[in-house]
C-alpha cells in the first residue's frame, strides 16, 4: 500500500493557471491533460462625463496538452457593455470573438526564468 501512495504522489502535476484576460505563464499543460480556466471580470471607466461599465461573464480558456511542451488553446466569453452619458444610455452584449491558439515552451529553468512562444488568433 505504501508503494501505491508514493507512486500516486509522483504522478501529481502542479497546476499553473493563465487566468484568462489577465496574465499568461510560460509553462504549458502536460501532454494528455485538459485544463479549464474560467472567471468573471468587471471594469468601470469614466471619460469626460461618459461612464462605461463592462462585465465579462465566464471568461473560459481550455488548454489541451498535445506534446511535452506544446498546448492547444481555445477561449470564449460573453461580454455586456453599458454606456451612460447625458444624452442616452446604451447596452451592448454578446459573445466576444473565439480565441484559437497555441503555446510552445522553449526554456524551463530551475531559477524560475521560463520562456515560451504563444500565438493567438481571434475568429469572428
Amino acid at each position: 500500500m505504501g508503494n501505491r501512495i508514493a507512486a500516486q504522489e509522483d504522478d501529481k502535476k502542479t497546476i499553473v493557471t493563465d487566468r484568462p484576460d489577465q496574465t499568461e505563464s510560460a509553462l504549458t499543460v502536460p501532454a494528455g491533460y485538459l485544463q479549464i480556466e474560467t472567471g468573471t471580470m468587471f471594469e468601470k471607466l469614466n471619460d469626460d462625463g461618459t461612464k462605461t461599465e463592462a462585465t465579462t461573464f465566464n471568461t473560459t480558456l481550455l488548454r489541451l496538452g498535445l506534446f511535452a511542451n506544446l498546448e492547444l488553446r481555445l477561449g470564449a466569453d460573453f461580454q455586456q457593455i453599458k454606456t451612460f452619458d447625458t444624452a442616452s444610455n446604451t447596452l451592448q452584449s454578446g459573445m466576444s470573438p473565439l480565441l484559437l491558439g497555441f503555446k510552445s515552451g522553449i526554456l524551463t529553468s530551475d531559477n524560475g526564468y521560463d520562456l515560451a512562444l504563444m500565438a493567438t488568433a481571434f475568429l469572428p
